[in-house]
């Protein structure tokens, strides 16, 4: 099986949609009546368990609608042939949690409605959800997005907002998009929860200026605790600080109280006090929650259908795991031996999800080359050809994939292949060890 479409296969299998009604709240009501309690419990649990959860998956929806719309292909993986959207440098610190809430809900109900609730709408309803859980508003989402078909990283450049931006460029940017300065402070009030990366922030609060190692407009002791989070900011890229500071947890209209004050952490979040067109919405929202609430919600429905998929537009991603072993055969059927490799695929996954917790293999990245070779020997159905593809063609390391024909046939003129190979015949199986000698 070619590597790229085995590494496709565990995440989604691709299926086919026909036209479709338009997009309604009760679009699901008849062909997933359990989707609102199914999507609570998904919900729930994981807000429990990881609480950055929720500001993740906000901000992994802004990240997919924002670019060619809110399609759900932001959570297709690169592979060896396509550089996907997750994969844009701005995407990288996109956080796991939300791409493993997604995988959670889509496997739940495909248990449930299989084929019928694409990830789309997954994504956009746990926002929602999520955002009401933590103290924000509820407002209504319609349903009957499709998922997109293509999902490239050359066009993230150009179609997110960056945090250096002026505000005129943001002004610019958001129009663009369709939306008016209100939708935007609005629509930025969502950094109330949430963090932000140091090197997000780090030019406000190490040499921002021969004049001042620290931007003046700083609160001199949120800077100077800033600094002190951020000093290895360089070394570590994992270092964060909240983009709220006083309710970092909590979906209120703190972050408008706060700018005034010099505890906008982002230069983005700060401009927005400092020019006459947006300062009067900043000072509204301070002051009126209930303000705050209804302006991001109406903006929130309104980025929900940015550029939405709809009939044969897009298609239902499936989950492979949740999917029935025949849906699965007759998807690999033109690569031969389907019925064994599909119970395989089904099989890893279940173990995957085991061990891990989540479907993801980017935990490989991390170990060698030999430790990827043992990591993957413990999923059965996965041979020394198909680790050599993955040391090849998704990690870059120094090996080399061979049929086992064409390896057999040089051992037997003498001159074997060099690499992890093995092969067994009758009872008896050979290895092919790196320097070419043969052991039994």
């Amino acid at each position: 099986m070619p590597f790229s479409f085995f590494v496709l296969l565990l995440l989604f299998l691709s299926g086919v949609s026909s036209s479709e009604p338009k997009l309604n709240a009760k679009y699901y009501h008849k062909s997933c009546p359990n989707l609102e309690r199914i999507m609570q419990d998904v919900v729930t649990t994981k807000q429990i368990n990881s609480p950055t959860t929720a500001a993740g998956t906000l901000r992994l929806f802004v990240h997919d609608c924002m670019v060619d719309g809110c399609d759900a292909s932001v959570l297709i993986s690169s592979n060896a042939f396509n550089t996907a959207e997750r994969d844009a440098d701005i995407n990288l610190s996109l956080p796991g949690d939300a791409f493993d809430l997604v995988i959670r809900a889509k496997t739940s109900l495909e248990l449930n409605c299989p084929g019928v609730v694409s990830c789309a709408d997954i994504l956009a309803m746990a926002t929602r959800d999520l955002i009401t859980m933590v103290g924000g508003p509820y407002y209504e989402v319609q349903m009957g997005r499709k998922d997109g078909l293509i999902s490239q990283a050359s066009r993230v450049e150009g179609n997110l907002p960056r945090v250096n931006m002026t505000i005129d460029q943001l002004i610019t940017f958001f129009a663009a998009k369709g939306f008016n300065i209100q939708e935007m402070v609005a629509l930025s009030g969502g950094h109330t929860i949430g963090f932000s990366h140091c090197n997000e922030f780090s030019e406000r609060i190490f040499n921002f200026s021969s004049a001042s190692d620290v931007d003046p407009a700083l609160n001199p002791k949120f800077a100077a605790a800033l600094k002190k989070v951020c000093a290895n900011f360089q070394r570590d890229k994992g270092m964060s600080a909240f983009n709220d500071v006083m309710t970092p947890n909590k979906f209120d209209n703190m972050y408008y109280q706060n700018l005034p004050r010099g505890l906008g952490l982002l230069r983005s979040d700060h401009v927005l006090v400092t020019d006459p067109r947006t300062k009067p919405f900043v000072e509204l929202y301070a002051t009126n929650y209930k303000a705050f609430f209804t302006d991001f919600s109406r903006a929130m429905e309104k980025l929900s259908l940015l550029d939405i998929k709809t009939g044969q537009e897009g298609e239902v991603r499936h989950s492979v795991l949740a999917a029935d072993s025949k849906s699965v055969e007759d998807a690999i059927r033109c690569g031969g031996l389907a019925v064994t490799k599909a119970s395989c695929i089904k099989k890893m996954l279940s173990c995957l999800l085991e061990r891990k917790g989540k479907l993801c293999l980017e935990y490989l990245q991390d170990l060698s080359v030999d430790e990827v070779k043992t990591e993957l020997s413990h999923f059965k159905g996965i041979g020394p050809k198909t680790v050599a593809c993955v040391l090849m063609f998704h990690l870059l390391r120094d090996d080399f994939p061979v049929d086992t024909y064409v390896s057999i046939r040089f051992f037997r003129l003498g001159r074997p292949l060099d690499g992890y190979l093995q092969w067994q015949t009758g009872k008896r199986r050979i290895f092919i060890s790196t320097d070419g000698s043969r052991m039994s």
